[in-house]
């Protein structure tokens, strides 16, 4: 977000990109993106991103609808510009050919590459706008566009969402006639109408009793204590940690790294704590809200992540990297993360990370947050190309932000710390990630990191605090309705607690996806088992069934071949601890049990 690159061009362009005016204009434009709706940079708001960016482009360098006629190689641009929103496919018939965009919803790229076709597919919304300026006029489609953008889009929004807004917009500063306008150019292209969507949805309070999972200054346990501040386990682990414990949605398992650098479980119902790692490697690790995977951080401080699958064992590392609006190229070098957590879907996870940047006067580090992209729940497996986006495209010289925690009633606002290392306030702020809204003034202005985490209700915000007399607290504060502002003054919770976690331990619906359990195909009895288990398959499910055994850490011990009826399996080749048991038939999930071996 501080500079902006351009390229002198190679084989695609005979000088220095900067020589266009449109292609300056394009660049400058991304920056006007950000600091409005800031479109997410996959799919479809990543390629209205792109868009505005033409769009703007095209009406400060005004003249035609071409964008880079200046610059480019016309043995590679054969159309003689990089893009043309009166004629988006530019010449071409397909992605093959340089500069082609498709011109209509119907002829869409739907693949992963560009993060998901980002700057192809911006061609149906840039020949929408040419449409409608055509029918209006320029002056007139320039505002009724920024207005769309600035108003009424926000980060995650679609192209539906593009035609709703500029249709509002339109009604907003004009009339009937340059509403139909919009809705005219719109069909033209194929982007449906309809109402736009909503991505503030809440989730329902989880029904369960509240409790808060925390530690002393010293990290020397882990204790556990009632909404009230009661010490209900005092201490409820007697283990000296590195991390602080994540802890699924519904309050039934927690995880986390031991001073000796190894990853536990905490069966919370059962009221039990395993190892489950076999090599003190580990810095940090999060499970995600209903169990089904972890991430983890190993104690080489690298830039890697690690994604654990517990329904279909296996592993996968992700490196982090910082990007930019230009495919394949990354930004700075990120050292290492240090917070995770995962969002509700599943599929992101959310860090904080040391960066390293040479500027003018040698090398700069700070910290910033960053989403990373690891899990296509649609196909149930890892993503092979991680998108990674920042909360902050710019962070201000000297400022690191970090310890992230998500709300609990609202996917999108998060908590975290700020901090201006010229001052001494470590700010507690929120933010909404679609809104680009942040608390101003700040929840709390703290005199040390503030380690936020959001209570089950979302009426409060924990945080570690100091005392006048310098006795550590963890305490409270209580949130407005938007949980962005603050109400009262901070309170206190429990003294000498500190990294306070928060949970319910009920039950709540926190994902559309269907439950790949299926309990009237399988049985998986006795469980916890002595050393023998018997598995029963009720239906046929084919010729190819078979039972996968593997550790918390996705690594696989044995696979069975299992027939209709009952089948009794010895786990002779199983020490005693925690396990998954995955039965696949075909290939396919049908049941994944966590199974607990005690002799």
């Amino acid at each position: 977000g501080a500079h902006i690159y351009y390229g002198n061009g190679a084989q695609a362009f005979t000088s220095s990109l900067a020589k266009s005016l449109d292609v300056a204009g394009h660049e400058m434009s991304h920056g006007v993106v950000q600091t409005t709706a800031n479109l997410r940079y996959q799919g479809e708001s990543g390629a209205l991103n792109e868009s505005f960016a033409d769009i703007f482009a095209a009406m400060i360098d005004r003249d035609n609808w071409k964008i880079g006629e200046e610059v480019v190689n016309t043995q590679i641009f054969r159309s003689g510009a990089m893009r043309d929103l009166s004629n988006p496919k530019n010449g071409g018939n397909s992605l093959n050919d340089e500069g082609y965009q498709p011109d209509h919803y119907n002829i869409r790229y739907t693949g992963s590459q560009d993060n998901g076709g980002v700057h192809i597919n911006s061609g149906i919304p840039n020949h929408a706008y040419y449409l409608f300026a055509t029918a209006v006029g320029k002056e007139k489609a320039e505002k009724v566009f920024y207005r769309a953008l600035d108003n009424y889009l926000v980060a995650s929004s679609q192209f539906i969402d593009l035609r709703a807004g500029a249709a509002q917009a339109a009604a907003d500063l004009y009339g009937t006639t340059e509403v139909n306008a919009v809705h005219a150019a719109m069909d033209q292209v194929g982007i449906p109408g309809g109402s736009p969507n909503n991505y503030q949805d809440d989730l329902d309070e989880n029904p369960g009793t509240d409790f808060c999972m925390l530690t002393d200054e010293t990290a020397s346990a882990i204790y556990l204590a009632t909404e009230d501040g009661t010490l209900v386990g005092n201490p409820y682990v007697n283990l000296a940690i590195m991390s602080k414990p994540s802890i699924t949605d519904d309050g039934t398992y927690a995880v986390f790294v031991g001073a000796d650098a190894h990853i536990y479980e905490i069966d919370i119902i059962a009221n039990d704590l395993s190892r489950i790692s076999d090599s003190p490697i580990w810095r940090n690790v999060a499970i995600s809200k209903d169990g089904n995977k972890i991430a983890a951080l190993t104690d080489e401080n690298d830039n890697g992540i690690y994604i654990i699958d517990y329904l279909n064992g296996g592993d996968k590392k992700y490196e982090l990297y910082n990007p930019t609006f230009t495919q394949g190229i990354s930004t700075g070098e990120v050292i290492a993360a240090d917070v995770i957590e995962w969002d509700y879907s599943g599929e992101w996870v959310m860090y904080d990370a040391l960066n390293e940047v040479d500027g003018d006067f040698g090398k700069i580090d700070y910290w910033d947050i960053g989403f990373i992209n690891v899990w296509n729940s649609d196909a149930n497996t890892f993503r092979a190309d991680a998108e990674i986006s920042k909360l902050y495209s710019l962070v201000p010289e000297n400022v690191s932000v970090g310890n992230p925690t998500f709300s609990k009633l609202s996917p999108y606002i998060i908590a975290f710390d700020y901090h201006d290392e010229g001052g001494s306030d470590y700010d507690l702020l929120s933010a909404n990630l679609q809104t680009g809204d942040v608390s101003n003034p700040p929840l709390f202005a703290n005199n040390s990191w503030n380690v936020p985490n959001f209570t089950p209700d979302d009426k409060q915000i924990s945080f570690d605090g100091v005392l006048n007399d310098g006795t550590k607290v963890l305490a409270l504060r209580t949130l407005g309705a938007d949980k962005l502002s603050s109400i009262g003054n901070a309170s206190l919770f429990v003294t000498g607690g500190r990294s306070g976690i928060w949970y319910a331990n009920g039950e709540r619906d926190i994902s559309s996806a269907e439950s790949i359990d299926n309990q009237s195909l399988v049985n998986v009895f006795p469980n916890p088992s002595t050393g023998e288990i018997t598995i029963e398959l009720e239906n046929d499910l084919g010729q190819n069934v078979e039972a996968q055994f593997f550790d918390l850490l996705g690594k696989p011990f044995s696979t069975q071949k299992l027939n209709q009826g009952k089948n009794q399996i010895n786990l002779e080749f199983l020490s005693d601890g925690t396990y998954f048991v995955s039965i696949k038939s075909d290939g396919e999930i049908i049941r994944t049990e966590r199974l607990m071996i005690l002799r």
